[in-house]
């Protein structure tokens, strides 16, 4: 992830991150069948490999977390639910990791791309299930990508790092 600024103007967003994640973990105690969705979620989230345990947060300087949410759409085809991690969130010093990242353009033109495409005899074309968690962010960089998690009100939460591309 190409930065822009020095991280240490990122500042703390840990304490207001655990407040949120209680706001949603509640919400979530209210509709168990959405409460088992986002605990799954996570859960396939770590089987595949696209999160990490943090064993002891203490060792990084970063203490960047990011919010996270369900969306549900139960009309789609594709993907009726997905967990949202919100890089926007600002820290104590009014900042945040979208702040001190690098932004380039969205889309390239359309016409170039076709163009590219029909210079070659042979192309191939694929449907990636799940294309960006596919690729990994760079271990220095992941301190950037971490967020908290707990099931149930009661417990603790534990702290994760992003290991791939998020949306």
């Amino acid at each position: 992830m190409p930065l822009i600024e020095d991280l240490n103007s990122l500042g703390d967003s840990r304490r207001a991150i655990e407040k949120r994640l209680q706001q949603t973990v509640r919400k979530l105690s209210k509709n168990l069948t959405a409460q088992k969705i986002y605990n799954d979620f996570l859960e396939e989230y770590e089987n595949f490999d696209h999160i990490e345990k943090i064993n002891n947060e203490n060792l990084s300087t970063i203490n960047y977390y990011m919010p996270h949410r369900g969306v549900f759409k139960p009309d789609s085809i594709s993907t009726k639910f997905r967990v949202v991690f919100n890089a926007s969130s600002p820290t104590t010093t009014g900042r945040s990791v979208n702040d001190v990242l690098l932004t380039g353009e969205i889309n390239e033109d359309v016409s170039n791309i076709m163009l590219r495409f029909r210079k070659h005899q042979i192309v191939l074309i694929a449907d990636i299930r799940q294309m960006f968690r596919q690729i990994l962010i760079d271990p220095s960089q992941r301190d950037l990508l971490k967020i908290l998690w707990k099931a149930k009100e009661e417990e603790e939460p534990v702290a994760y790092r992003l290991k791939t591309v998020t949306y």
